[in-house]
């Protein structure tokens, strides 16, 4: 059953970005990182809004995040990116979780008919539950990069500003809040989902955000 669910999910995938051109995610119309951050900040109650309505039709679970904090964007921007701050396109994030992989499918499809937003095509390793290319083992999710399209993002002109959305099953979220169990995740993706909960999860995350000239200083000197 799980495997036929996760072939139904693929098709889906290939079905959703057929046709469309791979985007190198780029925050392009940003001039500053500032500006990046403040944007994010906005962006992010009407991120978790939209998402718990998805959530809610398809038997989801938002986990609510804040905006990734500056130090680990500080991180990720010279580790990764080479020093190009507009690559960050994860500042603004969430994840739902659901309890069946149908759900999962469903609530994909259902988003990528949806008008308020724009699912950007940044290539077929963000899908992560391809049981032919790989064995069924190890992490899993869908990783799906995005604008807002909805009126209220358009009238704070927050819709060129690329989100992460992740969507996943309850069972993998358990494995991986739990650190020890997550590194040394050996055990089949099947036999998790035969021990899943069918409680309610909620994570939240807090960090502290000090902002722009903070992580500004910190860009500027970070390669002396």
């Amino acid at each position: 059953m799980f495997k036929q669910e996760a072939r139904s999910l693929k098709r889906a995938w290939e079905s959703v970005f057929q046709g469309k051109k791979y985007d190198m995610k780029s925050q392009r119309t940003y001039k500053n990182l500032e500006q990046l951050y403040e944007d994010a900040d906005l962006l992010n109650p009407l991120l978790i809004e939209k998402a718990t309505a998805w959530a809610s039709k398809f038997n989801g679970d938002v986990i609510k995040v804040r905006v990734k904090d500056e130090s680990r964007s500080l991180e990720k921007t010279f580790r990764i990116y080479e020093g190009d701050w507009r690559k960050l396109c994860d500042l603004t994030r969430t994840t739902i979780v659901f309890n069946s992989l149908k759900d999962l499918t469903n609530c994909f499809v259902f988003m990528s008919q949806d008008s308020e937003i724009e699912l950007i095509y940044v290539g077929d390793e963000k899908f992560r539950f391809d049981i032919e290319s790989e064995s069924l083992s190890g992490y899993r999710d869908i990783q799906l990069s995005c604008r807002l399209r909805s009126k209220a993002a358009v009238s704070r002109r927050l819709d060129n500003h690329i989100v992460e959305i992740q969507l996943n099953l309850t069972p993998i979220i358990e494995l991986k809040s739990d650190e020890g169990c997550f590194h040394s995740l050996t055990h089949s993706l099947t036999h998790a989902l035969t021990h899943s909960h069918t409680h309610t999860h909620s994570l939240t995350h807090t960090h502290t955000h000090t902002h722009t000239h903070l992580l500004t200083h910190s860009l500027t000197h970070s390669l002396t």
